[in-house]
């Protein structure tokens, strides 16, 4: 797992994901893959959506 692709969508348009909506879409493959990526956010931290959805002009989802 890529942990940096869990915060950009695959969608058109494309969006950038916060932590928090991530962790509520990987909700539906078992509670242990939102405590995983709980443990990879704790680890590596957040990165900062505002700056950069703003630099490439697409919402946070």
């Amino acid at each position: 797992m890529m942990y940096a692709d869990k915060f950009h969508s695959k969608t058109t348009p494309p969006a950038f994901v916060s932590a928090a909506s991530y962790a509520v879409a990987v909700r539906r493959f078992g509670p242990d893959k939102v405590d995983r990526f709980a443990a990879l956010v704790e680890r590596f931290g957040e990165p900062d959506l505002p700056t950069i959805a703003a630099r490439y002009r697409q919402p946070i989802v």
